[in-house]
């Protein structure tokens, strides 16, 4: 993961977001709460469908990484 400091200096609203939202995934994993599009949206002031789209890039980098990750506990819900 691309620290947040390091992202900003690059001026790229996408990279921002992108790295807020894996600083989300990884606020949850810590607490053991779910990652929901709803918590994501609202802690990122966007979209839910916006949400719904890095909770899915979120899993696919998880899949990658490591293929069982993708179940542990990133799902996009509306709730």
């Amino acid at each position: 993961m691309i620290p947040v400091e390091r992202v900003k200096a690059s001026r790229s609203p996408r990279a921002v977001t992108q790295a807020r939202a894996e600083e989300a995934r990884d606020d949850c994993a810590r607490t053991g709460q779910p990652l929901t599009t709803a918590l994501l949206a609202e802690r990122l002031s966007i979209s839910p469908g916006y949400a719904r789209r890095l909770v899915r890039d979120l899993n696919d980098q998880a899949a990658e990484v490591n293929p069982g990750a993708a179940e542990s506990g990133l799902r996009a819900v509306n709730q």
